[in-house]
C-alpha cells in the first residue's frame, strides 16, 4: 500500500509548493471547508437513551479534537464515531468496529502519531497571508544580525 496523500496545508507550509508549483496547480480546485463543525444532528434526541448517550459522545469528540481541525465536512465521520464509541462502551461492538474508530480518530488528528500529520493555521494568522520561508541559514544570518528584516 502507498503512502497517504500529503494534505495541501502541508505542502502549503512546508514550502514544497513554492519547490513543486506543479503540485500546487493540480490541487487548486481541491474543496475547501467553509465553516465550522457546528451542533449534534438533531436526530441525536437529548429525551431518547441512545440520544442522549450520542448527543455526551458528540461532545466529548468535540471537546478533544485539536482546536481548529474539524470543520462542517467532517460531520459524517464525527457522527459516525460517536456512533461506533457508543457500540463499544454499550458492548454491542463488533471486531472491525474498534479498528474503524481507531482511523477515524486518526483522520482527525485525535492519537499522537496522527496528530503528527495534522496542519492547521493559527487562527491569528489570516489564511491569504503569505508566509515567510525561511533557510537555515536566513536564521542563522538573523541571529547574528546580518540577516533580512522581517
Amino acid at each position: 500500500m502507498g503512502r497517504p496523500r500529503k494534505p495541501s496545508a502541508m505542502h502549503e507550509l512546508s514550502g514544497s509548493f513554492d519547490a513543486h508549483p506543479e503540485r500546487k496547480k493540480a490541487r487548486e480546485l481541491e474543496p475547501k471547508p467553509d465553516g465550522p463543525l457546528g451542533p449534534a444532528p438533531s436526530f441525536f434526541d437529548p429525551n431518547e437513551y441512545t440520544g442522549k448517550r450520542l448527543l455526551a459522545i458528540w461532545n466529548e469528540i468535540i471537546a478533544e479534537a485539536p482546536p481548529g481541525v474539524l470543520t462542517i465536512s467532517d460531520r459524517k465521520h464525527v457522527e459516525l464515531a460517536c456512533r461506533l464509541m457508543y457500540r463499544i462502551r454499550s458492548s454491542t461492538a463488533k471486531s472491525g468496529d474498534y479498528s474503524r474508530l481507531d482511523a477515524l480518530l486518526g483522520k482527525m488528528g485525535m492519537n499522537p502519531a496522527d496528530r503528527s500529520k495534522v496542519s492547521i493555521l493559527p487562527s491569528n494568522v489570516p489564511a491569504n497571508e503569505p508566509k515567510r520561508r525561511t533557510t537555515f541559514r536566513d536564521q542563522a544570518e538573523e541571529i547574528e544580525g546580518r540577516g533580512r528584516p522581517n
